[in-house]
């Protein structure tokens, strides 16, 4: 690729996208971690929580979850879901824990959102989703860490 090819009228930073990207996840991630650390729950079993619970629709993590029933145990001890795998449901203690939960995680990606306006949000995940497929397009990766990059239906602003 030439300089000529590559000259997009970009505006540049000093870091690459993939620092900003790092960044942003790892202080959403530690944010998650504050809002459920009083309950000893991870983003992942809150995740699992909405998947269960039918507030996130995505066969292909269900499909993996029923395959690794172990990573429901600790919502099964908690007595927030019953059932055997990959037809699970949610007690009506986990019900209550995911209702009382969603406040702050909602409020979060409140906050999240609101640091940009609605339309810079909306664009930045148009294009982040479109990098995504691109990329999986021209070299034929999957998602972070084994994950396709799908996108799950959501019944729920919570889910995540």
């Amino acid at each position: 690729m030439t300089t000529e090819d590559n000259n997009l009228n970009i505006p540049t930073s000093p870091r690459p996208i993939g620092y900003w990207l790092r960044v942003i996840d790892r202080r959403l991630d530690d944010r998650m971690r504050e809002l459920f650390a009083a309950e000893g729950l991870t983003r992942r079993d809150w995740r699992r929580l909405n998947l269960i619970g039918g507030s996130v629709a995505d066969p292909r993590m269900s499909e993996r979850l029923a395959s690794r029933p172990e990573r429901v145990t600790p919502l099964i001890e908690r007595g927030w879901v019953t059932g055997e795998p990959g037809a699970w449901t949610l007690t009506e203690a986990g019900e209550a824990a995911r209702a009382t939960l969603l406040e702050p995680v909602s409020a979060l990606r409140v906050e999240v959102a609101g640091a940009v306006s609605p339309e810079d949000f909306a664009t930045t995940l148009a294009s982040l989703r479109h990098h995504a497929r691109a990329e999986r397009r021209e070299h034929g990766h999957r998602g972070h860490r084994g994950h396709a990059d799908h996108e799950p239906t959501a019944a729920s602003p919570g889910e995540r």
